[in-house]
């Protein structure tokens, strides 16, 4: 009777022992499946996220491009660059629009802007690629202005085929 008291006694040992281990194996199964498919699933929705946002933010550029676009057309019918009439649409494209600050730049790099200030952009790669022709978009710089970190939209400002300035917002 010892003999089968020690005989069921280590066989409910090993059971325990092996139901236990069962138990940490499926624990372990199941935590490494979830942490794998919550990976993939916040990577599937970052993208996701991130690529609506990218198209978000391409709609909104290609808005104010075309604001900027439309002014510039009208600058470049009157008679000087820099006139009053022209400060005032400069004004007037900053109230209407999300854009913060806007300026009309001359062709030597002078930029004039709609709070009355003036600055030397010349050195700037947007004052530069739109005197070449192309609509631009700075990488984010601290604006010589205010100080506040800004990305400058710039497209040229058209008179007779010849670029005479940059338009920027």
């Amino acid at each position: 009777t010892m003999k089968k008291k020690t005989f069921e006694l280590r066989n409910y040992v090993i059971a325990t022992g092996v139901f236990i281990m069962a138990v940490v194996v499926g624990i372990l199964l199941f935590f490494g499946c979830v942490q794998r498919s919550v990976a993939v699933n916040s990577r599937e929705i970052v993208m996701t996220n991130v690529s609506r946002q990218s198209e978000h933010i391409k709609a909104i550029l290609d808005i104010h491009y075309g604001y900027l676009r439309g002014i510039a057309k009208e600058i470049g019918k009157s008679e000087e660059l820099v006139s009053d009439e022209n400060m005032e649409m400069l004004i007037s494209l900053e109230e209407e629009t999300a854009l913060e600050r806007t300026a009309l730049i001359e062709a030597d790099g002078t930029a004039h802007y709609d709070n009355g200030a003036e600055k030397n952009v010349s050195s700037r790669r947007y004052f530069k690629e739109g005197m070449e022709g192309k609509e631009t978009l700075s990488d984010p710089l601290e604006s010589s202005v205010d100080k506040e970190t800004r990305v400058i939209l710039g497209v040229p400002v058209w008179k007779n085929g010849k670029v005479i300035g940059v338009l920027g917002g």
